[in-house]
């Protein structure tokens, strides 16, 4: 087998016998020069130990490997020394750190890090770490868009104005937080702007390439000099639907879909009432893809690979906005300012904090009155504990929700009826509870 480099692309003479190292290693056949041929090195690189070559192309594909491997390391490192800017009181975990180097060192990343390892955090300390980064866009869900201004706040050491979009107001600031459900309506603003840096959160939003939220993301975000897309599921359960995000952060290396179909999603044609059709809802080559995917933009740890670093629990405040309540809540405002009255914003203290401050509110009224606040505040905020949920299990197989009403639950049960949620309360017997844990378990 003999390898040689034609302009831009790599072409491999062989026996008959040795085609099916070509077609494993991901070369196409040119039937046109009777050759087997790639345009991508790290496919060529496959080669190095069993084809002839010419020294020159030997030594270029053995500093590619080289190259690769380094950033392969760096895409799983859970420490680094470099000094990121944080503010007082508050520090990086050296994963983080290590993340947000790995996002400094390249145009566009990928933070595919497992839910509860703090994307977010990582993505601010880019800003601060980079003084060229003055215009930033946040494309969020919309029930993370005031937790994304409150860690903004929190976590940004550099003078950035930072505010929020929505339906009737598009702010002019330094940075912009807006949701995807209303990019088309400020679209050409959007793009009108210069971004510095547009990051993509709960980035799985954009896997489906017909979608108009993606069509509108992506148009937006490539408008921006840098991306950056936080997911916690970046080898999803069908490949096909990661392609729109690595497509965006790598144009010129993920341009091809159906070579990328067929390589990593299993493509072929079924016939379907007469008529063949593609279907690309399979997986394969997924070891491949993850490596070409860390060798290039992606970053990703799990919670077992930086145990020791974290805390034994993980808290989130998720702050809703009085718009995003019910009318039944609106009216008992009067009441809950009675109960809240001199307590400090939840926003500036930590979770024991609030509880503290919360136990010392709860003599200053009837304790039906709380209860009754609570009940209505709990059956107000279903909408979005179920959007949040949802979230969650795109990052997750399983999720454990805790209620204190019975229609409450009933009501999260409705909202996530496509998931096939069990529930576990006092109103269910033995045998059903029973069932419901063995469901839980097994599925």
């Amino acid at each position: 087998m003999k390898l040689e480099k034609r302009e831009n692309r790599y072409e491999a003479q062989s026996l008959y016998s040795e085609k099916d190292i070509l077609k494993g290693a991901g070369f196409w056949w040119d039937a046109g020069v009777k050759a087997w041929y790639t345009l991508r090195p790290e496919v060529a690189a496959k080669l190095v130990d069993v084809a002839q070559m010419d020294e020159e192309l030997l030594q270029e594909l053995v500093r590619y490997v080289q190259r690769r491997q380094q950033t392969l390391t760096q895409s799983r490192a859970v420490d680094s020394s470099v000094d990121i800017p944080s503010p007082e009181g508050l520090e990086y975990f050296p994963f983080q750190k290590a993340g947000i180097q790995f996002a400094l060192s390249r145009e566009n990343t990928l933070i595919g890090d497992e839910m509860g390892l703090g994307k977010t955090i990582q993505a601010i300390g880019v800003i601060n770490a980079d003084v060229r980064i003055e215009k930033v866009l946040v494309i969020c869900p919309a029930g993370l868009k005031l937790n994304w201004k409150f860690e903004l706040e929190k976590w940004l050491t550099r003078n950035l104005s930072v505010e929020i979009a929505n339906s009737s107001s598009l702010p002019k600031t330094d940075i912009l937080i807006i949701n995807y459900d209303i990019l088309k309506k400020y679209k050409r603003t959007l793009l009108s702007r210069k971004w510095d840096l547009a990051i993509l959160d709960e980035a799985s939003y954009i896997k489906n390439l017909k979608a108009q939220r993606t069509v509108y993301a992506r148009e937006i975000a490539t408008n921006a000099k840098r991306k950056l897309l936080l997911t916690g599921t970046p080898i999803l359960n069908r490949p096909v639907e990661l392609f729109s995000l690595i497509n965006l952060l790598d144009p010129g290396k993920w341009k091809n879909f159906f070579y990328y179909a067929k390589r990593y999603c299993g493509a072929y044609r079924r016939n379907i009432g007469g008529r063949l059709v593609w279907d690309f809802s399979g997986a394969s080559n997924l070891r491949e893809l993850q490596e070409e995917l860390r060798s290039t933009i992606m970053i990703r740890r799990l919670k077992k690979d930086v145990l020791p670093e974290l805390p034994k629990k993980i808290r989130q405040i998720v702050v809703l906005s009085p718009e995003e309540l019910t009318e039944q809540v609106k009216q008992e405002k009067e009441a809950i300012q009675g109960v809240f009255s001199g307590m400090l914003d939840i926003q500036e203290l930590d979770y024991e904090e609030v509880v503290e401050n919360l136990n010392g509110m709860v003599n200053k009224v009837r304790f039906n009155e709380l209860a009754k606040i609570r009940h209505n505040t709990a059956l107000a905020k279903v909408g979005k504990v179920v959007e949040h949920i949802k979230g969650i299990l795109d990052n997750t197989n399983k999720v454990v929700v805790f209620a204190h009403h019975h229609d409450v639950v009933d009501a999260l049960m409705f909202g996530l009826r496509e998931y096939s949620p069990v529930k576990f309360t006092g109103e269910e017997n033995e045998r059903e509870k029973d069932t419901a844990v063995y469901s839980f378990q097994s599925t």
